[in-house]
């Protein structure tokens, strides 16, 4: 418990910094960007995905945008038209036998000359300043930049419930940055320099994994002495899809899970399976309180409340940003699904074997 409590509190620390940043602005040593953008299966997504990418703003940035198709089965054809209509926009199309986001990423970044690579995901709606602010965040120093990330909001409980979670996550991966040790970050927004993509070999040393395109890259960059930025600005946020089904939401986050365990540093890990522990602890607390009796239960009390107001005090950290507000009725059923959920998928993600995209993974 004392471990987590001052993991968070390191978490709320690092976004203190990062909100005390600038917000980024255009910088004119950028040579040019190109935008990578893997997709499968994305009919539903493109049309708006396609119009947000043309409205960007680009304050003389040269700029060329990737679609990367990685077999997708549905009827997206009508679109592939209209990007390849488009001054500096192309379309390339994954071999057979070659799948996956990692080998699209991969081969959208071969496909270019840029200097600096920009990443989003299909499914996402793209601000008009997100790319300006994204390369704004690049100094002489800087190797990589994350961005935030928020699900779109509707009326529904379980969204909101998911916008919490999610935006918990996006908070950690910034405060994380923020304190100088860059752990955690998503695709959907994120840059880096190129030519260091090649320097440390891009995804070959995990591409085995289906997840950790993100992350893992962001890391090797970091581990060559590079300074990795975050972008933590309301007009820079990119939009996701929150899950529709409770079973999409468990195989995505048992998806991510799986990574866990192959990280590079057997320190990070030690941290994982500590903060893993203190949930399981919670899990077994019947026991606890089975066989010590009323300071069993003491012990167990003390430590749901002092998660609870750690985490909502970070929580409050993305009022604005990537919710409206931290509802508190909301946040209470959010706290009752958390421990099991992250004993249930952490577990999960260990073993393997989930679908995605309309593919069964093995991890």
């Amino acid at each position: 418990m004392l471990f987590y409590i001052c993991f968070l509190l390191k978490i709320k620390s690092g976004l203190r910094k990062l909100k005390q940043e600038p917000g980024g602005s255009a910088v004119s040593k950028i040579t040019g960007v190109t935008l990578v953008i893997p997709f499968r299966n994305e009919e539903r997504n493109l049309r708006n995905l396609i119009e947000d990418v043309a409205n960007l703003e680009k304050d003389g940035i040269n700029f060329d945008v990737i679609f990367v198709n990685d077999h997708s089965e549905d009827d997206w054809q009508e679109y592939k038209n209209q990007i390849r209509e488009r001054e500096n926009w192309r379309v390339i199309e994954l071999g057979a036998g070659v799948t996956g986001k990692k080998n699209a990423l991969t081969e959208g970044i071969k496909n270019s000359s840029s200097e600096i690579i920009l990443v989003t995901d299909a499914d996402c709606r793209i601000p008009t300043k997100w790319l300006k602010l994204m390369v704004g965040q690049f100094d002489e120093n800087t190797g990589f930049v994350a961005g935030a990330v928020k699900y779109k909001s509707n009326d529904s409980i379980f969204t909101k419930i998911q916008a919490l979670e999610f935006g918990g996550l996006i908070l950690s991966g910034a405060g994380l940055i923020g304190s100088g040790e860059p752990v955690i970050c998503s695709a959907a927004s994120m840059a880096f320099r190129r030519k260091l993509f090649i320097e440390v070999g891009g995804y070959n040393l995990n591409n085995s994994l289906s997840s950790g395109d993100d992350e893992f890259l962001m890391r090797s960059i970091a581990r060559l002495g590079h300074k990795v930025g975050y972008l933590l600005n309301k007009e820079g946020i990119v939009e996701t899809n929150p899950g529709d089904s409770v079973g999409g939401f468990v195989q995505q986050r048992s998806r991510w899970a799986s990574k866990g365990l192959f990280y590079e540093n057997p320190i990070l890990i030690l941290k994982l399976v500590l903060i893993f522990l203190f949930y399981l602890s919670l899990i077994l607390s019947p026991f606890t309180i089975w066989f010590f009796g009323w300071n069993g239960s003491f012990l167990v009390m003390i430590s749901i409340v002092f998660k609870g107001l750690t985490e909502y005090f970070v929580l409050l950290e993305g009022e604005g940003l990537l919710y409206e507000n931290v509802d508190l009725s909301h946040f209470l059923l959010a706290e009752l699904m958390h421990i099991p959920y992250i004993v249930f998928t952490a577990i999960l993600g260990a073993f393997g074997g989930f679908v995605w995209k309309g593919r069964q993974l093995s991890r």
